[in-house]
């Protein structure tokens, strides 16, 4: 399965979702560990229902990718 991740670096911490498993939300000092947070937060999240609503700050770097789960 393919799901379209956003990261957004606020600070020293990168902030990972997905709106595809809506409430799935984490955060990493690195990009790298973000992205696997992200991954084991969307399996324990698998089947739930909720929203999150987040958005990058302004000026903030936001990173959108595909990842295979």
């Amino acid at each position: 399965m393919r799901i379209r991740a956003n990261f957004v670096r606020e600070g020293d911490w990168w902030v990972a979702w997905t709106e595809d498993v809506p409430g799935t939300i984490t955060e990493g000092t690195t990009l790298t560990e973000a992205r696997g947070r992200l991954v084991e937060a969307i399996y324990a999240r698998w089947g739930f229902r909720g929203a999150v609503e987040l958005g990058p700050a302004q000026g903030t770097r936001l990173v959108v990718e595909e990842l295979e789960v």
